[in-house]
């Protein structure tokens, strides 16, 4: 019997902002949380975030874990521990990638000219989840 198990990657999560105008802003915070009030005073060029994690306590050799992205763009480009992996297929499996003890999750994202949602609703609409199946 297949059983799974779902874990929100809620926060704090590390953001790096790159303005337009070649400028930074750092900040950690949990995605559903509304921006710094000095977030959008420029216009945003790239989103960079980052998400540590334990790797999940109780897998089984027959264990699979998943990473599922839900309303993140399809241009963005996804990490796990410095490894590329696509998110055009989510849920993505994970398992061989994980390491004992910290990973670390990457997504960043190119702002485009003509995105139309607001950089506020990609952090509060987009969410990450591991999902473990126990075979």
């Amino acid at each position: 019997m297949t059983s799974m198990h779902r874990i929100r990657l809620a926060g704090p999560w590390h953001f790096w902002l790159q303005h337009c105008d070649g400028s930074q802003l750092e900040f950690r915070q949990k995605t559903e949380t509304p921006l710094p009030e000095n977030a959008l005073e420029k216009p945003i060029a790239a989103i960079r975030m980052v998400r540590k994690f334990n790797r999940p306590s109780g897998l089984l050799p027959t264990s699979r874990v998943y990473l599922e992205l839900e309303d993140w763009p399809t241009y963005s480009s996804v990490a796990l521990n410095q490894s590329s992996i696509s998110n055009k297929n989510s849920p993505i499996e994970i398992t061989q990638l994980l390491v004992l003890g910290q990973n670390a999750i990457s997504i960043e994202c190119q702002i485009l000219p003509d995105e139309r949602r607001p950089v506020q609703t990609l952090f509060s609409n987009s969410t990450t989840y591991l999902l473990i199946e126990n075979c």
